[in-house]
């Protein structure tokens, strides 16, 4: 019950949530787009050097005229 009279003051706890939801959204918008934009990015190489040792460019048409950017 003690730690029931420990009270913060309410401007300090209003800070510290901004500066979390700051955090928070600085985050989202940066490092989580970013690293998924790198997995994107090595598994579209991987997969355009896969086709050409294949025999196939991912930005050649198929046979039916349609262009296959490596997807």
């Amino acid at each position: 019950m003690a730690a029931m009279n420990i009270k913060a003051p309410p401007r300090l706890v209003s800070y510290a949530l901004l500066l979390f939801l700051i955090f928070l959204v600085f985050f989202v918008v940066t490092v989580e787009p970013a690293r998924n934009y790198e997995g994107k990015k090595k598994a579209f190489w991987e997969l355009a050097v896969l086709k050409m040792e294949v025999g196939v460019h991912p930005s050649i048409p198929d046979h039916h005229g349609r262009m296959d950017h490596g997807r």
